[in-house]
């Protein structure tokens, strides 16, 4: 995904002004410790003081001065049972906010407007995109990816059949010995 954000960084340097002024972002939440972290760009995000356990609060600074107002929110859910696992939150004002939660008592709200959820699968996976456009030109592109912990074992198809195998040969040797098709000496 490096190579693609460089990519596009490129590109829009050849395609003029507009797109050279393009900040992006690339925000990843990894949930696969004990300890949830971030990063920006690859760089580790500092946390605000209410993040604690599997919750973490962090903010992001536009490239440009900007004030604006929207929240959005996406949920991840468990594999098997489709129980809701972990929400990450956005809200933007004067800059943009992240709130990401796993597996706790009880998640931040969920946004104004919520993208459909998800079923996490142990890899980075890709949320969804936020573009600001400013007035005077250039954008900030927000790119959200993450990595969630809560992956149900769910048996092989295998383990069931050795199972059955295992109850169906007990029971015919039960059912012998009963009907004295095996002799103890």
């Amino acid at each position: 995904m490096k190579r693609f954000l460089q990519l596009f960084a490129a590109l829009g340097v050849m395609l003029g002004a507009g797109w050279a002024q393009a900040a992006l972002f690339d925000v990843r939440i990894d949930d696969l410790t004990e300890t949830v972290t971030a990063t920006v760009n690859g760089n580790p995000v500092t946390l605000l003081p209410d993040s604690s356990g599997e919750f973490i609060h962090f903010t992001i600074p536009f490239s440009q001065p900007l004030t604006t107002s929207g929240t959005v929110s996406i949920d991840l859910l468990e594999p098997v049972s489709l129980l809701l696992s972990d929400r990450l939150l956005q809200t933007l004002t004067n800059h943009v906010d992240i709130q990401f939660s796993s597996d706790p008592a009880t998640f931040p709200p969920p946004g104004v407007f919520t993208f459909a959820p998800l079923v996490e699968d142990g890899t980075f996976q890709f949320l969804f995109t936020t573009t600001v456009n400013f007035p005077g030109g250039g954008r900030d592109s927000f790119f959200y990816r993450v990595r969630s912990d809560s992956v149900e074992a769910v048996p092989e198809p295998s383990t069931y059949l050795l199972f059955a195998a295992g109850l169906l040969a007990l029971l015919a040797y039960d059912g012998r010995r009963k009907a004295g098709g095996v002799r103890r000496t």
